[in-house]
């Protein structure tokens, strides 16, 4: 933009000055820089703050001060003062005036520092302005650009100002009498389209899953299309990290982010990098690392007397860093009732290089693994699943039927039960979860149920029995299915006639016989609030029967009650009367409420909502009668748990439940015995109260998955948990 009048005799001036020296050292005695100290360009971004820093260099005592200094009003759009330092900071009276508009021309302003070094005695000569020939850093002014884009590739000069009753530059020495004429060299603004730094790696919001005491190391890169020089830092809340530069150049900045989890880490920490190219260009990156423990853990099974029963010893070593290259345990059992044959390892381990076990003193081994001993061997990858499988005897005396024999990891010094990470460098103590072998009675066996989940007589049954005739390989019975296929009776479990006998009772055609429910199996009609409805009440039906008809009766003296809404496919009948409300729930075409099922929800109309059972009567599918009980629960849980899966083991589907405290986003992920994902639930905003989610036995892609043990993870905010279940086809 052309400027005439005063402007194009102060720029003149300037570059009369600056001469050969492109705004540099003027040379003389007496000077002042406004900008740079080496005069280069100050490159600029719209409605952008900036700094111009004031040096100066005198060898007299300068005692009065008035630099103005102005701007062209379509680059600058507000000056905003400044900060004064030594000794300036120290005179009696000095301080930024406030702008002088349309000076030292139209279209311009000057905004001026004016400054006493003393107005009345004592004075104090140390701090008048004297460098003794050196550059002093005295001040800086305070702007704000415009944010016109049209002024992109422009360059504007800043000049000398004009206030009204000061006039231009002036110095005076202590005298109060003799002026300095300093020579003065102004700045050069240069307005360029910043373009903001941008992180390559790692992507927002990824999130690492680690182990505690496995190292994580990974590099951080950001980039600047302008080729500014980038600092990168980082907001961490972690103890004991390192963030160290790997190659910086312009436009690039690569850092090494490293941390190694203590045993006290767990839970989410957010990480946030930024990245600023000094030039108000700033960029955020957010990750999160996920710390939980690494875990052995010894499976808990069911055998009968005088059988051979399998025990997995599993590692979740689940972390994306968690490479594990040995491991050294020592487990303890009973001898006396399931002494220990033998250990072979699993295929997760297959390749390893070096594996052996110890049969010790007090009914203990020690197994040993080692990846790489000559070069051939490669760590075990991340994931979850057995490393090995115990194979036990079980002692034949049918005294220590009920009995839970122990199978438990000790520790007799550091070294026992821990693992060594890939660079053999660190030495993990995972979790410990011992596990047992539970010795049951053959009576507890239930005819009928041939897929073990606690449904007899149902057509999964049906369909399983088939397939293990066509395809024994493919599905074949323990010792627990042979017993449960005896459905005639007759002492030959497995036969053709027992199918055909389950065929015909799933028809209708011969009625089951009589189910004698031991004492575990009862039912429960929990009543609660329904999530966050504090004004409604939900009854839960909880067994592992499944029930053909509920009825209950409920006392709600002094609390009024809408009508019961039903949610099974039940048929539904109710009274109330007199304070007391009976629900009855049955169906004429056979139709049965599934264990951990919601019955039907009532709405709270008035009143404290006391309420007390006064009588429950539950009915298995097939006419016998269930023990069952009433629980009133609190609406809301106090904290986050994971109870389990249940049917387990189960055929057709089973439900995994858990609790919630506050309404939360829940992940779910479902892993097969080698730590590969199955499938994944992903709930948002899920109500607080007690919740389960159901699976079908299908992966991600509504394939069916074959049988076996299956393990899952739930995740809750920062609360997460660990279990397993066992599919049976």
């Amino acid at each position: 933009m052309n400027k005439t009048g005063l402007f194009a005799v102060a720029m003149a001036a300037v570059l009369v000055i600056a001469g050969e020296t492109s705004g540099q050292d003027p040379g003389l005695p007496d000077s002042m820089i406004i900008g740079n100290l080496d005069g280069s360009v100050i490159r600029v971004g719209l409605d952008e703050q900036i700094t111009l820093p004031v040096w100066v260099k005198t060898d007299d005592s300068v005692t009065f001060i008035h630099i103005p200094l102005a701007s062209d009003n379509d680059y600058i759009r507000t000056r905003s003062g400044g900060q004064l330092y030594f000794p300036l900071n120290f005179w009696d009276n000095v301080e930024f005036l406030d702008p002088d508009e349309n000076s030292p021309e139209p279209g311009m302003t000057s905004q001026s520092i004016l400054g006493y070094a003393y107005l009345a005695d004592p004075r104090d000569p140390q701090n008048f302005l004297m460098t003794d020939y050196e550059w002093w850093y005295v001040a800086d002014y305070l702007m704000t650009t415009t944010d016109n884009s049209g002024v992109i590739g422009d360059t504007t000069w800043l000049v000398e100002g004009s206030n009204p009753n000061f006039g231009g530059l002036i110095w005076t020495l202590q005298d109060g009498v003799t002026q300095v004429d300093p020579a003065a060299v102004y700045p050069r603004l240069y307005f360029s389209e910043n373009l903001d730094p941008e992180f390559t790696e790692p992507p927002e919001g990824a999130e690492f899953e680690v182990n505690q005491e496995f190292p994580i190391v990974f590099n951080v890169i950001a980039t600047d299309g302008d080729g500014d020089n980038i600092n990168v830092t980082v907001d961490f809340s972690g103890e004991g990290f390192s963030f160290d530069p790997v190659e910086i150049a312009p436009g690039y900045s690569e850092y090494r982010f490293r941390w190694v989890p203590g045993q006290a880490d767990e839970g989410s920490y957010p990480v946030t990098f930024i990245a600023d190219d000094g030039h108000g260009g700033l960029a955020e990156l957010h990750i999160t690392i996920d710390v939980s423990s690494s875990m052995l853990e010894v499976y808990e099974v069911s055998a009968l007397p005088g059988s051979d029963v399998t025990v997995p010893l599993s590692l979740a070593n689940n972390g994306i860093t968690s490479y594990v290259s040995g491991f050294e345990i020592l487990l303890q059992y009973e001898e006396d009732i399931t002494p220990l044959q033998s250990i072979s390892r699993s295929e997760r381990i297959q390749g390893w290089e070096y594996f052996n076990y110890t049969f010790g003193d007090s009914s203990t081994v020690r197994i040993v693994g080692i990846a790489n001993l000559t070069g051939g061997g490669q760590p075990l990858v991340p994931g979850i699943g057995p490393i090995a499988f115990l194979h036990f005897e079980v002692d034949p005396d049918e005294t220590y039927i009920g009995h839970y024999a122990s199978i438990n990891l000790i520790r007799s010094d550091d070294n026992d039960n821990t693992l060594a990470d890939s660079s053999g460098y660190y030495l993990i103590h995972p979790v410990l979860d011992d596990g047992w072998i539970y010795i049951m009675d053959p009576d507890d066996i239930t005819t009928g149920d041939i897929n073990l989940n606690g449904i007899p007589w149902e057509v999964s049954d049906a369909v399983l029995f088939a397939n293990h005739f066509i395809y024994p390989d493919l599905f074949p019975f323990t010792w627990i299915q042979m017993l449960a296929s005896d459905t005639n009776g007759d002492g030959l479990p497995c036969t053709l006639a027992d199918l055909v006998y389950l065929i015909n009772v799933l028809n209708g055609d011969i009625p089951p016989p009589r189910v004698a429910y031991g004492d575990d199996s009862k039912a429960i009609i929990s009543l609660r609030n329904s999530g966050e409805c504090e004004n409604r009440v939900t009854f839960r039906y909880q067994s592992t029967v499944a029930a053909g008809g509920v009825l209950v009766r409920l006392a709600h003296i002094g609390t009024q009650l809408g009508e019961p809404v039903s949610t099974t496919d039940m048929m539904m009948m109710y009274n109330d009367d007199n304070g007391i409300l009976s629900v009855l729930l049955y169906d004429m075409d056979g139709d049965y409420i599934e264990a951990n099922e919601e019955l039907f929800e009532v709405e709270i109309i008035s009143g404290e909502s006391f309420f007390s059972f006064t009588e429950i009567q539950v009915s298995d599918r097939f006419g016998n009668v269930v023990t069952a009980e009433g629980r009133i629960e609190s609406a809301i849980p106090e904290r986050f748990s994971l109870q389990g899966a249940y049917p387990n083991p189960f055929n057709s589907w089973t439900a995994i439940r858990f609790s919630l405290p506050v309404k939360s986003d829940i992940d779910l992920t479902i892993y097969d015995v080698l730590g590969r994902v199955v499938r994944t639930f992903i709930f948002k905003n899920l109500a607080a109260g007690e919740r389960s989610i159901t699976w079908d036995g299908t992966d991600d892609n509504r394939q069916v998955v074959s049988s076996g043990v299956y393990l899952y993870r739930l995740e809750a905010g920062e609360f997460h948990a660990n279990s397993r279940m066992t599919l049976l086809k």
